[in-house]
């Protein structure tokens, strides 16, 4: 038997076995000498075990229903990638409690892609809180990354639907198994990210696992784990987006957060992590300087000499207001508008809450 299909099932073994965690099983797998031999062996070749927890493998040592198992994940097209595999991602394997194996359905390649963002937070946002995603996911795809997030209801959802929109790739992570319709509110979504191309649907949970509550700290480390910086844009205190964040600091992630109404429970959580841990998050240029992410700047699109002038000030000054434009013009309102929108079509600059700035 492959040692790759050992360890899978060794793993698979040891995950439902009562008493023994990820840290545990880890160190078992480590020092066993014989994968092979273990999975044909069972838990007579281990050693260091409490009586319960030899018990409790003892009961659940059935390797070939385990091997079944796993014939039916390559069958329903999903793909494991274990810590040895090529794809098994660097930044997991750095955190404290990584994933014993990873099940994964689309693009592969997004595995390693090199600008992983996390983007997360409230399933009941608010209309600032919508807007400020879909600026910002969209100026992340402008900048090259990758959107990752939790593919729940609210906040996560709309990051990877504005991913999708604008063409770039986006990784979702299941707190349960993948074959599990899980939200079914997004059961739509979820077909999208697979069938663009250019997606990717994560867990490390079997299939048939349902989506329990207590298994969702264990996906929120792997949103924050699998990403190079970390955005929440609203949370009230007591949440999982607050749980994948403060993963985030203990991992040594970059985490920013988007600051908000006092008086909005939505912001409770993020006001709170601006104060004592995170750092402030007001225009995507935080994000992208602090990460050090920029692309080179494109070949320009043909303009109008109207708004080639219009571009010509915000290269020159940045972060202009309608009045900017205005004072600097004398043409009215109306018609900036239109020329600023033509300039925002083709990608060139950016509107983050009335000012105007380079894309």
């Amino acid at each position: 038997m492959e040692t790759f299909k050992a360890y899978a099932a060794c793993a698979l073994w040891m995950e439902s076995a009562k008493g023994i965690n990820r840290d545990l099983a880890r160190r078992l797998l480590s020092s066993c000498g014989d994968i092979e031999a273990l999975l044909r062996d069972g838990p007579d070749r281990l050693e260091g075990l409490t009586p319960d927890q030899r018990l409790s493998l003892i009961k659940t040592y059935k390797p070939d229903e385990i091997l079944n198992r796993l014939r039916q994940v390559e069958k329903s097209g999903m793909s494991l990638i274990l810590p040895e595999h090529p794809l098994f991602p660097e930044r997991l394997s750095t955190i404290e409690d990584p994933p014993l194996l990873l099940y994964a359905r689309g693009n592969l390649e997004l595995l390693r892609h090199p600008r992983p963002l996390a983007v997360v937070g409230t399933r009941h946002p608010t209309q600032y809180g919508l807007k400020v995603t879909k600026m910002l996911t969209q100026a992340a795809v402008e900048q090259g990354a990758m959107t990752v997030s939790g593919l729940a209801v609210g906040i996560d959802a709309l990051a990877h639907l504005t991913a999708l929109e604008n063409e770039g790739p986006t990784l979702a992570v299941m707190g349960c198994g993948l074959d599990i319709n899980y939200p079914s509110a997004n059961a739509s979504l979820r077909k999208r990210i697979l069938s663009s191309g250019d997606g990717l649907i994560l867990s490390e949970k079997p299939p048939g696992t349902p989506a329990y509550p207590s298994f969702f700290p264990d996906r929120n480390r792997l949103i924050s784990g699998l990403s190079a910086g970390l955005v929440v844009v609203e949370a009230v205190i007591k949440s999982g987006t607050m749980s994948t964040a403060l993963h985030g600091i203990q991992q040594g992630r970059e985490v920013f957060a988007v600051p908000g109404n006092i008086d909005a429970p939505q912001s409770a959580g993020t006001n709170f992590l601006i104060q004592n841990m995170a750092q402030i998050l007001t225009t995507p240029e935080d994000l992208f300087s602090r990460l050090e992410w920029h692309v080179p700047r494109r070949q320009r699109p043909k303009l109008t000499e109207e708004a080639g002038q219009l571009l010509a000030l915000v290269e020159r000054y940045g972060d202009l207001t309608i009045d900017d434009f205005v004072d600097a013009t004398g043409w009215p309102a109306g018609q900036l508008y239109e020329f600023l929108s033509e300039l925002e079509i083709k990608r060139l600059i950016r509107c983050w809450f009335g000012r105007y700035n380079l894309s």
